[in-house]
């Protein structure tokens, strides 16, 4: 589903599979609400609405009523004279709170001549007010970086929101800028020219993404009347036109009290911050004019419709979407339970996973439920494997949907759905993000007492029921089918059938304006370049800094070694919603040394095949047993591989943590590692590989590794070319003693962390791991031989890809610096004031005042170990590759040359360290930081002292880093996109 971010690199509402609402709740991406209809009575479960008393602490004065609350779910709704809503969701387990204002406005309330408008209006929300000017210095981003913590907004289909995500001292900033720019926005022309460029950057790298350009063509298709039809970014011509004066007549319409909701989430004082809102909001008037109505219906679709995306090289994709009812109405649960059912590639035990994965035929696959304000689309989405033929993916998608017509889902399907949904709700309440985006979606689509509902209405629905639905919307004329081809590929089966469209309704569409997703992008611009974890949101780079006043961590975590050698950490946190009836969740991370380092460099493949063998089933439980346990639970269990660790991290109610510790024993001590899913692994990476080698930022980031290090060392990565040979050698027994080798309890940490009794936790550790046996810890040492010195000296590296709308650019360079050496914070200091993101920085210009880019950045990629790459990645239009290198040597030689200001420091150590305290604001933020320094040797009372570290870096030592360790002119360069040589020179 489309969420479009403000490019910021700030991405916390990453999304991910597009599943039911459900599991998008649970994650904080983009999901669709489901509810009922307002004539629905109150659920009669554990979380259905509770109506309470106003209690006479809520009575603060005669203007901000208090209206209901949900006491198992911690919500209380307020609400003032001018319309504004207020929800407040107290939650105690970190000292953080986020804020996040709704407006219900979003690219369904556009019309062709400015659509787009309501994502071009959020980036100018960002520009500036009369109080809060970034040309004066006193911007929203110069203001909050004085407190820490991270700040964006995303577009959708039916809202737009604003977050920021503070140390709970700094709530009151927040509230008062929201309140600031409600009204009053500057809407400069200046700001708007300059903006245009970079919004039409990140719709180019849209259209570089074959799922983005399918979502765009599908809704284009499936939708002609209703405003659905048109990309949430907007068409190009529309995005490059649109006037100041149709943006101010915009946020005119939309922008006020009466049709916004405040949702304020975390560590706060109740009575404080409903003073709070009524002293900044309460003066705002409400609209003085009706809202503008969305009255085009869409009419039912009277046939098949196709089309048929031609672009690029990457694998080809099947996408599949039928017309369903609007989110709030009853049938969006039995909906979502058939796409929990349909599944996908990540639920080993569901029908798509069996006909598509393990058949072969696709290396990815999916089925969700966009479930909007009005009506949606239910899709299957499938990535056709390499030589397989896209008609044999549509038909096994549509004789899976047909199925569904035909016969009921079995009970234990059923149940597993259910257990799933209703577990994953739960589980989404442990953490103020995924909380505060759910109930963003609940407002888009109806309310979120609907939402508080969802578990409740989920476990009614019948296999009966959901059968007939399936009957009733699976059909071919209500559908649409859409395909992503490389170009030139021929089909080679018969011709398609006429549909709706009359003639051929295999229709071919030139390559459309992406409704690009901000928040699948991890990194702006993505680079190859690797990283320790996977990828996380910008705000969570790995720093070490102070925590909230007060707190003491290291109290709070015990630490012991198993008698094999095995490093385990305990910590024990309160429940988020500490009046709840339900107990609360736990947390459990996990790092073993046997990651990319390990292993040779004819095998480079081999522990990313081994991580996802993993999930693939155990010496006594099938894949599709392990998956339907964790369906039961309601979460997941997967490995990652990094350059020097295999890790995951799961999330569990807490009466379920011997069951998924039991669970994640077996997956690491004794994993199945059959023959037929090793093939199976090596034919899904095989299609992954060749979709990179089409990727500009895959491409760019390779190259410049493989120019900065020598072969040979865990940083010089094999070409793809390279990559998919050694692939095809890796055997079973390759993987079986590779397993054997670096699996064992010594290379081992886990952390749990939340609400459970430490002697159960200590049992079922013992009980799981402690006969586990192995050899002893296996050293990792990186030295200086593994540069490349030369590679300096090179002219920048250009990679031609032949019409890509995008070109991702990579300097960078190998630093002698981790995390435990005395000159790191020096220069993790500077590296913020250069680029920590795209705003409030030194490389700021080149995206706000020159317009050249959707997002720029700088950053340590790895410093867990020495001689990890530093490096600024940026996105641009091919014609502007030049101007940007040039403005970021500008920028960077400068830097270099007269280091710092005063004021900077001061404004970058108190940025950073309140960014600590947002980076721990969840249980498995927190469990994986603890792994993390247990295995690089960092002692845990960082957590509690680092802050006075931080304090004492003086500017001089961050001046005698930066001219260390930033120069570019030890710097390499690549570039990859539809350019050439001449382009640069």
């Amino acid at each position: 589903m489309a969420v479009l971010e403000h490019s910021k690199d700030r991405d916390i509402f990453r999304s991910q599979a597009k599943q039911s609402f459900l599991a998008l709740a649970l994650t904080a991406f983009c999901l669709s609400v489901n509810q009922t209809s307002a004539a629905t009575p109150p659920a009669k479960g554990p979380y259905g609405p509770k109506q309470v008393a106003s209690p006479l602490s809520l009575s603060l004065s005669k203007n901000l009523k208090y209206v209901t609350a949900n006491q198992d779910l911690g919500i209380e709704e307020y609400r003032l004279p001018n319309g504004l809503t207020v929800l407040l969701a107290n939650r105690k387990t970190t000292p953080v709170v986020t804020v996040n204002m709704v407006f219900r406005v979003g690219s369904r309330n556009e019309a062709v001549g400015y659509t787009g408008s309501t994502h071009f209006l959020e980036h100018m929300m960002f520009k500036g007010t009369h109080k809060h000017d970034p040309l004066k210095q006193t911007g929203l981003d110069d203001v909050l970086k004085q407190v820490g913590g991270v700040n964006n907004a995303t577009t959708s289909y039916d809202r737009t929101n604003y977050y920021e995500v503070v140390p709970k001292n700094a709530v009151e900033l927040c509230i008062e800028l929201e309140a600031d720019r409600m009204r009053g926005l500057l809407l400069r022309d200046s700001d708007r020219k300059a903006e245009m460029t970079v919004v039409r950057n990140e719709l180019e790298r849209g259209e570089d993404e074959p799922n983005s350009l399918l979502e765009t063509q599908m809704f284009a298709t499936a939708f002609r009347e209703h405003p659905y039809h048109h990309p949430v970014i907007g068409w190009r011509s529309d995005v490059e036109g649109v006037p100041t004066a149709r943006l101010r007549q915009f946020y005119n319409d939309f922008y006020h009290p009466d049709n916004a909701t405040l949702i304020v989430a975390g560590d706060f004082d109740k009575n404080k911050i409903l003073a709070m809102v009524e002293k900044y909001f309460g003066p705002i008037p409400r609209a003085s004019n009706p809202y503008p109505a969305v009255y085009t219906t869409e009419p039912a679709q009277e046939g098949e419709r196709r089309f048929i995306v031609s672009r690029g090289k990457e694998q080809p994709r099947v996408w599949v979407g039928f017309h369903v009812p609007e989110g709030k109405n009853a049938a969006t649960y039995p909906l979502d339970i058939l796409s929990t059912v349909l599944g996908g590639d990540s639920r080993k035990s569901s029908r798509l996973y069996k006909r598509l994965i393990e058949t072969g035929l696709c290396s990815e696959a999916n089925a969700f439920n966009f479930t909007l304000r009005d009506p949606g689309l239910f899709i299957v989405e499938a990535t056709v494997a390499p030589q397989k033929d896209p008609r044999a993916v549509e038909a096994a998608i549509l004789s899976e949907v047909d199925k569904l017509t035909k016969a009921p889902i079995t009970e234990q399907e059923l149940s597993l759905a259910k257990s799933a949904l209703s577990k994953r709700f739960r589980l989404s309440l442990s953490d103020t993000m995924g909380l505060v985006q759910s109930v963003t979606e609940g407002i888009a689509v109806a309310d979120w007492k609907w939402w508080a509902k969802y578990p409740d209405e989920i476990n009614k629905v019948t296999a009966e029921n959901s059968e007939q639905l399936a009957a009733k919307f699976f059909k071919s004329s209500n559908r649409t089918v859409g395909y992503y081809l490389p170009k030139d590929y021929e089909l080679k089966t018969t011709p398609l059938l006429a549909g709706e469209d009359g003639e051929g309704a295999e229709k071919k569409v030139e390559p459309v304006l992406a409704q690009t997703s901000d928040s699948e992008k991890v990194d702006v611009p993505k680079t190859g370049i690797p990283t320790n974890n996977a990828a996380p949101a910008k705000p969570e780079k790995k720093i070490l800094a102070d925590v909230a006043e007060n707190t003491s961590w290291v109290s709070r975590i015990e630490r012991y070694k198993l008698p094999n050698g095995m490093t385990v950490l305990l910590g024990r946190l309160p429940k988020a919603s500490p009046n709840s009836k339900l107990r609360g969740t736990v947390a459990i991370s996990g790092k073993i040394r046997a990651g990319d380092y390990f292993t040779s460099q004819d095998r480079a493949p081999l522990p990313e095949v081994l991580g996802d063998l993993l999930s693939c089933g155990t010496e006594d439980l099938t894949k599709e047993e392990v998956s339907r346990q964790l369906d039961e639970i309601g979460t997941s269990l997967d490995f990652e591989n990094g350059t020097y660790f295999q890790e995951f991290d799961t999330e569990v109610a807490a009466e379920d943590l011997p069951h998924i510790l039991a669970l994640v024993s077996k997956e690491i001590r004794q994993p199945r590692l059959s023959q037929s899913d090793l093939d199976l692994t090596k034919h899904i990476i095989e299609s992954q590989i060749h979709d990179k080698t089409t990727d500009t930022s895959e491409v760019s980031g390779l190259a410049l590794m493989r120019a900065l290090y020598k072969p040979g060392s865990v940083f010089h990565p094999p070409t793809f070319d390279e990559q998919l040979a050694q692939l095809k050698q890796i055997s079973r027994d390759d993987v079986v003693a590779y397993h054997k080798k670096h699996f064992i309890p010594a290379n081992m940490t886990m952390a749990i962390i939340g609400d459970f009794d430490p002697d159960e936790a200590r049992a079922a550790l013992d009980k799981y791991f402690g006969d586990w046996q192995g050899g002893a810890q296996e050293a990792i040492s990186v030295e200086a031989s593994v540069v490349n010195a030369a590679a300096a000296k090179e002219a920048p590296m250009v990679h031609r890809l032949a019409e890509k709308s995008n070109v991702d650019i990579a300097i960078g360079r190998p630093i002698a610096l981790s995390m435990k050496d005395k000159e790191y914070l020096p220069a993790f200091i500077g590296n913020a004031i250069l680029g920590y993101d795209s705003f409030a920085c030194r490389l700021a210009p080149v995206r706000d005042r020159l317009g050249l880019t959707y997002g720029i950045s700088s950053r340590i990629a790895d410093a867990s170990y020495r001689y990890s790459p530093w490096a600024i990645d940026l996105s641009v239009n091919p014609e502007n590759v030049k101007p940007a290198l040039k403005a970021v040597h500008t920028i960077v030689d400068e830097f270099v040359k007269k280091g710092i200001t005063p004021t900077e420091m001061k404004s970058e150590k108190a940025h950073l360290t309140g960014v600590y305290q947002v980076s721990l604001r969840s249980l498995k933020a927190i469990s994986r930081r603890l792994t993390e320094y247990e295995q690089v040797g960092i002692e845990l009372s960082y957590l509690d002292s680092f802050g006075d570290r931080v304090k004492k870096v003086s500017i001089e030592q961050v001046n005698q880093a930066i001219g260390k360790y930033f120069d570019l002119k030890a710097a390499a360069t690549s570039i990859a996109g539809d350019v050439d040589e001449k382009t640069i020179k």
